[in-house]
């Protein structure tokens, strides 16, 4: 059990400046603020205290009650009762802690604290996600080897994941192997510091995908920033296919593993190569749209997808068959498969960016975004690697159907269609 220590008066600062009043201590120009309670933290709770406290946790009892902070001031916020609670509640689980570690504890005694303070623990984050503050926003942070002091809202964290590279951790990557080169831009506080990336310095350290990690996150730390890489596993998929009228199981696929970019606070990523080159998007309709051969059932079973070609190989190798991708064929980059809500694609169009624009008619959510009517239109914006960046949808009451899509050289959109009833 790894106890971090907490400043518990942050709790309060953070309310007073939500609610524009003093710290203890501080000045303030202008009308008299109002005065708040006595926050417990500038009370020393006594050895007695302490022990009444870890005993009735350990007896089953609750760490956060808000009817047990008393107000000395008439009239305070509930936000105040809230947060004295949740001190309370956190500074009982650490004195249970500390019990865990005290001489002479038993390792009986010591799993049943241990018991305990996972309970408290959950209790904890489960108030913090369900108490409802109206002059504070409190959020349950993650675990960190480092603190530091940060203003506002925390944000929330940020992730891209790459498409499956390699089946495994312990051999070389095919896509990593000769030169490979690329900048990662990271962007913070209005000024950016370009990283480049060179899998030669390597040297003769095998590329597999843990060493890759491991070179490329070692060049960040060094120019300072947060943003890393990291490996994520994609377990095997189950798979069974239809054989004489029954469905037999089949081995499931091998594990896959990617890159994850955890992109660091108040950064942002971009990631840019010396050489590119051409490609072509194509939409199209997979699957059977009669698998009965009966023009009059309506049985068919039809998926779209957004594939990418690269069309040019003189400085930039074609692209390598993905561990596990079906229906391959050369210089084919992605086959991105999407969602069954996606009707009928449109049109597409490639961004100033390199990153592509699909219209489609949408007959249900998707990517978050809902629909009124029974049809809508939904512009889906990907990156050149198939990764949906966001989607949009018109929001028509009624049915909506894309016809056209253009995008300008500074990345301005104009999408054409025709509406059926309410437009918002």
């Amino acid at each position: 059990m790894s106890i971090v220590g907490i400043d518990s008066s942050v709790l309060l600062s953070m309310f007073q400046s939500r609610a524009g009043t003093p710290q203890n201590g501080a000045s303030n120009f202008g009308p008299a603020p109002v005065k708040q309670p006595s926050a417990p933290w500038y009370k020393t709770a006594t050895p007695a205290e302490t022990t009444a406290h870890v005993k009735a946790a350990l007896a089953g009892h609750k760490l956060i009650d808000e009817s047990g902070p008393k107000l000395d001031v008439s009239g305070a916020s509930a936000d105040y009762r809230k947060l004295f609670a949740l001190y309370q509640g956190l500074t009982t689980l650490s004195d249970v802690a500390t019990k865990a570690n005290a001489k002479g504890i038993t390792a009986l005694d010591k799993a049943r604290i241990d018991q305990v303070f996972a309970k408290g623990l959950s209790e904890i984050s489960a108030y913090v996600k369900s108490a409802a503050f109206e002059n504070l926003r409190l959020r349950e942070g993650e675990v960190a080897t480092s603190a530091k002091a940060k203003l506002g809202v925390p944000k929330a964290k940020t992730e891209y994941l790459t498409p499956p590279l390699t089946n495994s951790t312990s051999t070389e990557v095919d896509a990593f192997q000769g030169t490979v080169k690329f900048t990662i831009s990271v962007k913070r506080l209005g000024a950016t510091i370009d990283v480049p990336i060179d899998l030669t310095d390597m040297g003769v350290q095998p590329r597999t995908i843990g060493n890759v990690v491991n070179f490329v996150n070692d060049q960040l730390a060094a120019n300072g920033v947060e943003t890393r890489l990291a490996t994520q596993r994609q377990p095997g998929q189950p798979r069974t296919i239809k054989s004489g009228g029954q469905t037999v199981t089949l081995p499931p696929t091998s594990d896959q593993w990617a890159l994850k970019v955890k992109v660091g606070t108040s950064e942002t990523v971009s990631f840019s190569a010396p050489a590119t080159a051409g490609a072509v998007y194509v939409a199209q309709n997979v699957g059977d749209p009669d698998p009965d051969k009966k023009p009059a059932t309506a049985d068919g079973v039809t998926q779209r997808q957004l594939l990418k070609f690269q069309t040019d190989t003189v400085d930039v190798p074609a692209p390598l068959q993905a561990a596990g991708e079906a229906n391959w064929v050369d210089g084919r980059a992605f086959a991105k498969t999407l969602g069954p809500e996606v009707k009928t694609v449109h049109a597409t169009q490639v961004g100033p960016d390199g990153s592509v624009y699909v219209l489609a008619d949408i007959t249900a959510a998707t990517a978050g975004q809902s629909i009124k009517g029974a049809q809508d239109v939904a512009l889906l914006k990907y990156d050149p690697a198939g990764q949906l960046l966001y989607s949009r949808t018109l929001g028509a009451g009624g049915t909506a159907t894309g016809l056209g899509l253009a995008v300008s050289a500074d990345g301005q959109i104009a999408v054409a269609g025709s509406v059926t009833g309410a437009l918002s």
